[in-house]
């Protein structure tokens, strides 16, 4: 018995328990309630059934995983039609990202509403990662594409500096480690391949890495650091 295929088809665990069930225990019992029982005891099955929690665990970990692969290779640029530059440089950008040939960080300024300026540096293909998961703090890229919604850098990003309140904190993601060296400054690992990608904007950016300065109708600065991984040596 294929146990993940019973437990995607069982819409119940009465499902599932009745799957174990003998015709002749609904027979003889005449209650599927109590033939269900026997099951749960261990008399119907040489496999262990899963109890109710057991049940709900696996069949929610495995409708995850199927959702998971479904999507997986879906991108969100598809069928893009914005006008916004650097919306159109990081659709192009996307497919290489999620294959994990390009690992882009997005280094980018802007005020909000409330005038209130914002800046900081985002890990492109760990962000696209967590929409695919939808993870809690995802960012929603279809509509970034759609040009529906705008960018927005969090906390959990890479970096996050308010310009008013001084507030400002680093993070590392699964592409890059922070780094912040006294003579270079602040720079980022590739985890990938361990070579550094210096963000300054005067200095030489490094090994497999380019800079490039977009222009933006809806941010006052965004640069986009590229970098080709590499094998490790």
């Amino acid at each position: 018995m294929d146990v993940d295929k019973l437990l995607l088809e069982s819409e119940s665990y009465e499902d599932y328990l009745d799957a174990f069930v003998q015709p002749r225990d609904l027979f003889y019992l005449r209650d599927p309630r109590l033939a269900r029982q026997l099951v749960t005891l261990g008399y119907r099955s040489a496999i262990d059934v899963l109890t109710l929690k057991q049940y709900k665990a696996r069949r929610d970990e495995l409708l995850e995983t199927l959702s998971t692969t479904r999507h997986h290779h879906i991108l969100f640029s598809t069928n893009c039609r914005a006008t916004d530059v650097m919306v159109v440089e990081l659709a192009e950008r996307e497919r290489t990202n999620r294959l994990g040939m390009l690992t882009t960080i997005i280094s980018m300024r802007y005020r909000q509403s409330n005038k209130v300026e914002i800046s900081g540096y985002i890990d492109f293909e760990a962000s696209l990662r967590k929409s695919i998961t939808d993870d809690e703090e995802a960012t929603d890229w279809t509509a970034i594409f759609n040009e529906t919604m705008t960018l927005r850098l969090k906390k959990s990003d890479l970096g996050y500096y308010n310009w008013h309140t001084g507030f400002s904190v680093m993070n590392d993601s699964t592409n890059f480690k922070a780094v912040a060296d006294p003579v270079r400054g602040l720079f980022f690992e590739c985890r990938h391949d361990r070579k550094p990608i210096y963000v300054d904007p005067f200095g030489d950016v490094g090994s497999g890495s380019t800079r490039t300065v977009v222009k933006s109708n809806y941010y006052s600065h965004v640069v986009l650091f590229d970098h080709v991984i590499r094998s490790k040596t």
